[in-house]
């Protein structure tokens, strides 16, 4: 470690890696500094500040936002679209906004968020239920995977000559704090992801946020019927257990199931942990091992959120 670093240190300054970017470089991090946040930070100038096309249009206004699939397909496409390079990433304002109201900030890290969205696109998903909606953070993130899935699935159509049909692309969105819903619905609105006042899903993703304790409104879910193809839990750990039972009942063959905060700072593998929202963690990763239905995954993180973990099931 210590040869790397003297290596790297006495390296040219243009041939750093990323040098090009205003933040802490690996190389040469105060020791006080964690190395992951440093490292979080240049991967989030190099990969989300600079994307052009589908970043640019998810930090267009809310009525561009909602505009027709047609009209979202062409300020998307690279061709007619000019290069964007924000100085932040998207949605920031979103964590702004939480902040002022006294929220708690435990949303997921942008880096984190794009990921969500990344899977979003990747599994070709047009429903999402969340568990846990807080500001409307990973919320916005989701609606952009759908965003991306559909833009996707609307070129291969084009380039297949074939008759592109619009689906409805929805997020349903549960929280159980009225006030922090509310924050949530101004932070989506802006950015034109919010059901309602014009967008019904067709020209773009909406989010539908539900009020109330989350086994309820699952509940109800279950009572209609209703099915997704892409579910991210990230809610009060105790309730994970039962948060899977519902869930299985919501989700078809193919469905993918992701679930944020399952290491803990490694505390998940204490078989005489008392935090009981451990506890409903290893309960929750127990039944997962259990379902023959599911093929089941779990990777551990570090980061600006610290050190947890996140498992994914399909």
């Amino acid at each position: 470690m210590s040869t790397e670093s003297s290596s790297a240190s006495s390296s040219p300054a243009s041939s750093t890696p990323f040098a090009h970017l205003s933040v802490p470089q690996p190389a040469s991090i105060n020791p006080g500094l964690p190395t992951w946040l440093a490292v979080d930070a240049v991967l989030e100038q190099t990969l989300l500040t600079r994307t052009p096309a589908t970043l640019a249009a998810a930090s267009a206004s809310a009525s561009a936002s909602s505009s027709t699939a047609s009209q979202a397909a062409a300020a998307a496409d690279p061709a007619t679209a000019t290069a964007v390079q924000p100085s932040t990433p998207p949605f920031s304002a979103f964590l702004d906004r939480q902040s002022a109201a006294g929220i708690n900030p435990i949303n997921v890290s942008p880096a984190q968020g794009a990921w969500l969205a990344a899977t979003v696109a990747a599994s070709r998903s047009s429903s999402v239920l969340e568990i846990g909606t807080l500001g409307g953070y990973s919320a916005a993130w989701l609606a952009l995977g759908l965003r991306i899935a559909n833009q996707n699935n609307n070129n291969n159509n084009n380039n297949n000559s074939t008759t592109s049909t619009s689906r409805r692309r929805r997020i349903v969105s549960l929280e159980l704090d009225p006030a922090i819903a509310a924050v949530a619905r101004e932070n989506l609105a802006e950015a034109g992801f919010l059901a309602g006042a014009g967008n019904d899903g067709i020209g773009d993703a909406c989010v539908e946020i539900r009020v109330g304790n989350a086994r309820d409104s699952l509940k109800e879910l279950v009572a209609a019927g209703e099915v997704f193809d892409f579910v991210f839990i990230d809610a009060d750990k105790e309730s994970y257990p039962d948060y899977l039972a519902a869930v299985l009942q919501l989700t078809r063959v193919g469905s993918v199931i992701v679930a944020d905060n399952i290491v803990r700072r490694g505390e998940v593998a204490n078989p005489d942990t008392t935090d009981s929202r451990v506890q409903g963690v290893q309960r929750f990763l127990d039944l997962l091992g259990a379902q023959q239905r599911l093929f089941s995954t779990a990777v551990q993180t570090v980061g600006a959120k610290g050190y947890d973990g996140f498992s994914m099931s399909v």
